[in-house]
């Protein structure tokens, strides 16, 4: 078996090629998991966010769609709460709102929940048996190149109040 200089650069221009392919499908799979932990970190978040939100509106009063919405205002709502008024206890208004600067969320202007730069807005709109919260991120696309959104249910299990 004879070693020729022609027969080593065959063999070299394969194994180059084997090493520049198995290149591609180490980069292929670390950009996989890179956009899978993007995901992972967004959902997470958003989970994080209806757990605070509902815990916080659970001692709520649903009220009805009108008093609840604020016209023209899509980033918060108002909520009822019963608040203590000599003997008889009397629905009082509280304001929920996110504030996209300083990626707040904030009830009755007290800071509720501080968020991270993943989320990019959120955005809520009340319907006649539950609040829709809208999370969207900048920091993932879909294919046609908008910010990622994500919509929960929020306050599905609320009585009504007269």
């Amino acid at each position: 078996m004879d070693l020729t200089i022609g027969g080593m650069i065959a063999s070299l221009i394969v194994v180059t090629i084997l090493f520049g392919m198995m290149g591609l499908i180490f980069n292929q799979t670390f950009t996989t998991l890179e956009i899978n932990q993007r995901y992972l970190d967004f959902f997470s978040e958003v989970q994080m966010i209806s757990n605070t939100l509902n815990q916080l509106l659970s001692q709520s009063v649903w009220t009805t769609k009108d008093d609840m919405a604020i016209p023209g205002a899509t980033n918060k709502f108002k909520i009822g709460y019963f608040v203590p008024n000599g003997s008889m206890p009397t629905v009082s208004s509280l304001v929920l709102e996110y504030d996209q600067t300083s990626r707040v969320l904030k009830f009755n202007g007290k800071k509720v929940l501080e968020l991270s730069q993943m989320i990019s807005n959120i955005k809520f709109e009340v319907s006649d048996t539950n609040i829709l919260m809208t999370v969207e991120t900048d920091k993932i696309k879909d294919k046609q190149g908008k910010n990622t959104t994500y919509t929960v249910p929020l306050l599905t299990i609320l009585t009504q109040s007269s």
